[in-house]
């Protein structure tokens, strides 16, 4: 909707708003230019614009230029860190020590910490109550390898992990 606007006014009239000329005064809202207050920009009230037959333009008062969300992230869940006490080898079994892990977590002993088709010990198995955890090595031409002792939550999310050697 076209508002009417006397052109004496201003110095420079867009379809959302008008610079208005010095000393000139108006009844539309008007604002500070940001960067010379002494410059005041009239603003087409409403869903009116300055000039006929414009669907949109920029201008810092539609709905996508005006509202800004406000995201606030909070975790429910506040994770206690997890560390590896211990890593002792007997032979191709593995002892583990971890202090902070959740009721349900697991140890595993990985090439890749993130890919769980690299156990070296089929799988992952689940810690004592104490934090405490064996592994077995069944292929004993692995001793020597780097492999990566690696502590999933109980939904399987990689909490923790550490470099060691199969065999020590």
């Amino acid at each position: 909707m076209k508002r009417p606007w006397p052109e004496h006014l201003t110095e420079i009239r867009k379809g959302r708003c008008a610079r208005l000329k010095p000393g000139s005064t108006t009844d539309q809202p008007t604002v500070a230019w940001r960067f010379d207050p002494q410059v005041r920009i009239a603003l087409a009230p409403g869903i009116s614009c300055y000039t006929a037959n414009q669907e949109y333009e920029h201008g810092g008062l539609s709905p996508q230029e005006c509202v800004v969300p406000v995201v606030t992230v909070t975790s429910a869940v506040v994770a206690q860190p997890i560390s590896i006490q211990s890593i002792a080898w007997k032979g191709l079994r593995c002892a583990v020590a971890i202090a902070g892990a959740d009721a349900g977590s697991r140890i595993d002993l990985r090439t890749k910490a993130a890919d769980a088709a690299s156990s070296l010990s089929g799988g992952a198995k689940p810690l004592t109550v104490e934090g405490t955890g064996s592994l077995l090595v069944a292929d004993d031409d692995r001793q020597g390898e780097a492999a990566l002792i690696v502590v999933l939550a109980p939904d399987g999310t990689i909490r923790a992990q550490g470099p060691t050697v199969v065999g020590g």
